[in-house]
């Protein structure tokens, strides 16, 4: 709970070391899900992530006009925790959610450059990024820590407590 509260446990499978602020994805801020370092994410296969897409295939998915090499895909905002929070794309602005979506990436926390006729997307991470990191929490497991410290740290100010005393509304 928090102030006495039940809370959304969210959850992504690895955040790539660091997690996200609720506010950078859903534009709310929630004082459980702040960014945090997260650098026990080490048995992630997630962590170093390649997708290579053709221009046209990438032109295709983010519903680009035209043909050629030049997109006019750049970034225009990052997020604090350094994750894409926005796009300029054939003139139009796309969320990292967004963009991320419709090109099938594993995460926001992503960089490209160009090769020949493609566009090469490296990733860290998988998943929104937002709450506990599933390989985090493994990795503090293996390092010792007990369920209630993986909970605290990941959902910080929350107060873990039995059902029969949260209040029904």
């Amino acid at each position: 709970t928090y102030q006495g509260e039940l809370i959304d446990p969210l959850y992504h499978s690895a955040s790539g070391g660091r997690t996200e602020d609720a506010k950078e994805v859903w534009g709310r801020s929630v004082p459980y899900l702040r960014s945090r370092p997260s650098p026990w994410e080490e048995e992630s296969p997630y962590n170093d992530s390649v997708t290579v897409l053709s221009i046209s295939d990438v032109m295709d998915r983010l519903g680009l006009e035209g043909s050629g090499n030049d997109l006019g895909l750049r970034v225009v905002a990052y997020t604090a925790s350094g994750r894409v929070k926005s796009v300029l794309a054939g003139g139009r602005i796309l969320t990292g959610g967004q963009f991320r979506q419709l090109l099938g990436l594993n995460s926001t926390y992503v960089r490209w450059e160009k090769k020949e006729a493609n566009l090469v997307f490296r990733t860290r991470g998988y998943g929104h990024g937002v709450g506990m990191s599933q390989y985090g929490a493994q990795g503090l497991a293996r390092r010792g820590k007990s369920y209630r410290e993986i909970l605290s740290y990941y959902y910080p100010g929350t107060e873990l407590v039995s059902l029969n005393d949260v209040p029904v509304r």
